[in-house]
């Protein structure tokens, strides 16, 4: 997943990204402001088992919760807002030249996403869409 504002191509972009680094859950952050910071979770969730993934944001602190064991992220800047166009990427992005790379894309399955207790509907919010078979739902 990666959220970003508008000018996230620009060295002062915030973002904020949730992805796979050799099977854990890796976010990273950037308010704009401050150096990238990043975090790799202990817990794999490369078992073939649906995981519950929680990220929360509040003034320098970054909170991510895998399956409820909890890791956190401490920015350093004077940023404390996570400054967004309400664009999400879900399994990959488009744009490139960005200032920090991430490679590859996600390769797994969604069934739920919320953000700010907003519950996006992965079927009609979306402006394209390619999943693999297994990963297909259905409207019921």
């Amino acid at each position: 997943l990666w959220w970003e504002s508008s000018s996230s191509g620009s060295k002062r972009g915030d973002f904020l990204i949730i992805h796979l680094r050799k099977g854990r859950v890796n976010v990273a952050v950037n308010l704009g402001r401050d150096a990238l910071k990043s975090v790799t979770t202990k817990l794999s969730v490369l078992d073939g088992k649906w995981h519950r993934v929680a990220v929360q944001r509040r003034d320098l602190q970054t909170t991510i919760s895998v399956d409820g064991k909890v890791t956190t992220i401490v920015s350093s800047s004077e940023a404390t807002q996570l400054n967004t166009n309400g664009l999400v990427y879900l399994g990959g992005r488009r744009r490139h030249g960005l200032q920090h790379k991430f490679k590859g894309t996600f390769v797994g399955c969604v069934r739920r996403l919320t953000i700010r207790g907003t519950s996006i509907d992965l079927h009609s919010d979306v402006v394209s869409a390619r999943s693999p078979p297994e990963c297909r739902l259905s409207r019921s």
